[in-house]
């Protein structure tokens, strides 16, 4: 909320007031702010005026007769009982470096195989006897080494592991075709099972909320209640035209969403929106500032 701090800084009010008054056109703020911060008590009787003499009222109280007291999202001084009960799901008791235990021991058994036969690859590799040619003459197998290495000859150790174990499965699969058959539908059978769990879904509250949420609790109860809610229509207005409008003495650039053109265009279809009307079956005359104002004041 004010802008990029350092990690010892705090958002104080002295802080966001600096940031909302410093003019800067990439992120929208026009014009540049000079705050000044003076207490009541403190400052002279001519400085009277500049302090708000309006009663104020309390979130939890209402402003007028009839109306509406704040929601307790909006101020934690009222105390009302809830419309549901909340269900706060089951929390993970056993955790190992911020995971579950489950997933932790997944992991870890993963990494344990995993390392095992690597171990045991080289092993197998670094400890095997090296074949050296017998017709040398040993005068000259100082000069002439025939041991290549074990990185040079690795290659050509794993071409031939690959050949004999590719003939001995091949065999094993000809030899026993049922068997070989049914084993690999259950593995194929297994591997696919997650499907099951697979759902596709455009619904904001299921793609980017946890499942006891409160936004999803609130929508079920909501749904449950009053039916669901459905945004039949979004307008988005913008101008064809990315040129900036200079205005003012100083040459201050203004986005093209202000010129007066556009401003008057955007007006005039916004009061055709406004004026769309419609009859249901019943005979009820229906229009959208009935949507607008009317039901949004339902109270629970």
């Amino acid at each position: 909320m004010c802008g990029s701090l350092k990690k010892d800084e705090e958002c104080t009010i002295d802080n966001w007031l600096k940031f909302m008054g410093t003019q800067n056109h990439r992120i929208g703020i026009p014009l540049g702010i000079e705050f000044n911060l003076i207490d009541a008590k403190q400052g002279p009787d001519k400085g009277s005026d500049y302090f708000m003499t309006a009663p104020t009222t309390p979130c939890h109280m209402s402003p007028r007769y009839g109306r509406d007291k704040c929601s307790k999202q909006d101020c934690p001084a009222i105390q009302v009982e809830d419309l549901f009960p909340k269900d706060e799901g089951t929390k993970e008791v056993c955790q190992v470096l911020g995971m579950g235990c489950k997933v932790f021991l997944l992991f870890g058994s993963l990494f344990i195989f995993a390392g095992v036969l690597i171990f045991m690859g080289f092993l197998h590799l670094f400890h095997s006897t090296s074949t050296t040619d017998s017709g040398l003459d040993r005068m000259d197998y100082k000069s002439v080494n025939t041991n290549m290495g074990r990185i040079r000859t690795m290659g050509a150790w794993i071409q031939e592991q690959l050949k004999y174990n590719g003939e001995m499965f091949g065999r094993f699969v000809v030899q026993h075709a049922w068997f070989a058959f049914l084993f690999g539908s259950f593995i194929a059978v297994i591997s696919i099972s997650g499907n099951v769990f697979l759902k596709f879904t455009n619904d904001p509250l299921e793609m980017w909320t946890s499942a006891h949420s409160l936004a999803r609790q609130e929508k079920r109860v909501f749904d449950q209640s009053f039916g669901p809610f459905y945004r039949v229509e979004q307008v988005i207005m913008y101008p064809k035209t990315v040129e900036q409008i200079v205005d003012g003495p100083h040459g201050m650039k203004m986005g093209s969403v202000f010129h007066k053109t556009f401003m008057l265009e955007a007006f005039v279809i916004l009061k055709r929106i406004l004026s769309v009307n419609a009859v249901i079956g019943d005979g009820l005359y229906l229009q959208i500032p009935l949507f607008l104002y009317h039901v949004t004041r339902i109270n629970v």
